[in-house]
């Protein structure tokens, strides 16, 4: 873990406990200006300063210097840290657009993977294989629909042409990729706001 991680990492946890630097310096024994230098990454805590800020902040003294990758695993964001695994579960089901059937299983298994160990992944996966499943319901049922009553030349109130059913399909997968948008846009927009109160 390099010196601005590590800063990172101990501004995250003292905000989490909602202490102050001045909190933060007198719990574990060090300058304030110690701890203004550590959260900047300029300085790296070592044996002792750890140690104190470590049970000052009530965590082991591990999480402090743990490795980035898993750490970041564990909070659920990917390799770069670009995208985090809500984000990803929601991506997926866009595979929609290869074959209806993938929209239900990428997010699914991702879904039956993290929802026990990623925040957020619980409740927007279930929103999404939900929707992906209904509308995979609702595309499979008008489909149906028109090819029933082409073939058996039934006089139903809707048209059943080959216009008619593209016209359909195509408003069908432009609500479902409108729909994920919304979910996407409202993930990313809750997590800027935790992000934002996390550095007040």
């Amino acid at each position: 873990m390099n010196l601005i991680q590590v800063g990172q990492k101990i501004r995250e946890l003292r905000a989490n406990v909602a202490l102050t630097q001045d909190e933060l310096a007198a719990a574990s024994g060090l300058t304030v200006r110690s701890i203004q230098r550590i959260e900047n990454g300029r300085t790296i805590p070592r044996g002792d300063s750890l140690k104190r800020l470590a049970s000052a902040l009530n965590v082991p003294v591990e999480s402090l210097t743990s490795d980035p990758f898993h750490e970041s695993i564990e909070r659920g964001k990917m390799m770069n840290g670009s995208l985090d695994v809500p984000s990803a579960l929601i991506l997926s089901a866009f595979c929609f657009l290869i074959h209806p059937v993938l929209g239900v299983v990428f997010p699914m298994l991702i879904w039956l993977i993290f929802r026990k160990d990623i925040e957020g992944v619980q409740e927007i996966g279930l929103k999404v294989v939900r929707l992906e499943a209904f509308w995979c319901c609702v595309l499979t049922c008008v489909n149906a629909y028109i090819v029933v009553k082409k073939i058996f030349h039934l006089n139903l109130p809707v048209p059943s042409n080959v216009r008619a059913f593209a016209v359909l399909n195509i408003v069908l997968y432009i609500i479902n990729a409108l729909v994920l948008v919304i979910y996407l846009v409202r993930w990313l927009s809750s997590k800027k706001k935790s992000a934002a109160s996390l550095r007040i």
